[in-house]
């Protein structure tokens, strides 16, 4: 691929920090009916926590082109998972429901910008001819993690509770972000690169986003 050590090290991150993010989209699922018996709530409302997260995510989306060129990446990578573990953070300690769909509404605006940002940086990153194999990558992690969520959040749920694997979520967050401080370059993206970042968006809102909008709308 014709990267160099500290390129290579900077796409794990990114490649980590979109795995996370995307996992935590679908690992609510195993944790409903348990989330449902402990704060007393019916199955129409604990459903918001995946529809909040979704919609969040489908708003923030259009914004992360602007986000991209005000702000320099390591700051909007370090922010969007500040975003990330707050809402991790209050998802485990949730005394009620509207505690925990605000963490859960929180983290839906963290993959809102980390996976525009994700793809952007790695057309910057990856060679002309090796940006397929970079596309590639993105395409395994958005196509993985949600089929993998729920099996890995059911094994964790029933050892440690849903709060608790809440807040192993938030730990190795931190960890990640630490990781982000010492290794992504700290650059904002050149116009060029944001125009076409916003066509693409516009493209994958349209695409994914607006039904979804209109269907709860």
């Amino acid at each position: 691929m014709n990267l160099s050590k500290e390129q290579l090290k900077q796409v794990i991150i990114l490649l980590l920090g979109a795995l996370l993010v995307v996992l935590n989209q679908t690992m609510i699922s195993p944790a409903l009916p348990v989330i449902m018996k402990d704060l007393q709530i019916g199955a129409t409302t604990v459903q918001w926590l995946q529809s909040g997260f979704s919609l969040v995510n489908a708003v923030v989306i259009p914004l992360s082109a602007f986000l991209l060129g005000k702000f320099s990446i390591r700051k909007l990578y370090l922010g969007s998972l500040t975003f990330f573990i707050v809402g991790a953070l209050l998802a485990a300690w949730s005394p009620n429901f509207y505690v925990l769909l605000l963490g859960r509404l929180l983290q839906g605006v963290c993959m809102g910008i980390m996976m525009p940002m994700l793809m952007s940086l790695l057309m910057l990153i990856f060679p002309r001819e090796s940006r397929g194999s970079a596309m590639g990558l993105v395409g395994l992690v958005i196509g993985f993690a949600p089929a993998a969520g729920p099996t890995v959040a059911g094994v964790f749920i029933d050892s440690i509770g849903w709060q608790g694997f809440f807040l192993m979520i938030a730990i190795l967050t931190i960890i990640l972000a630490t990781a982000a401080f010492f290794t992504l370059d700290n650059f904002t993206l050149p116009l060029i690169t944001l125009s076409l970042l916003t066509r693409l968006i516009l493209i994958y809102c349209q695409l994914f986003y607006l039904p979804l909008v209109c269907y709860y709308f």
